[in-house]
């Protein structure tokens, strides 16, 4: 979900409600889970509207050149989750 509210309407809760709708189709749809990957003002308002559980943070890498990728571990990167899903 991607949110960009235009200013004048800002202050109105518009995410959480939209968080809150996306939650309850989810769960119509049977859906066993909502996978987010935010920027730390997104995490925010994710935390204040249905309250997901954080995993671990986005680390990235930009720039250009040489970035010495070689010595980037994978193997340190992963993205699992144990457990069950409660509606």
């Amino acid at each position: 979900m991607n949110v960009c509210v235009d200013p004048k309407y800002r202050g109105q809760n518009l995410f959480s409600k939209m968080a809150g709708r996306l939650l309850l189709l989810a769960k119509e749809k049977e859906f066993s889970h909502i996978i987010g990957v935010a920027n730390k003002p997104a995490s925010i308002a994710w935390k204040k509207s249905i309250n997901p559980e954080m995993i671990f943070p986005l680390e990235a890498v930009i720039g250009y050149g040489d970035l010495n990728l070689k010595k980037l571990k994978l193997e340190n990167n992963f993205f699992f989750k144990f457990g069950t899903v409660t509606t």
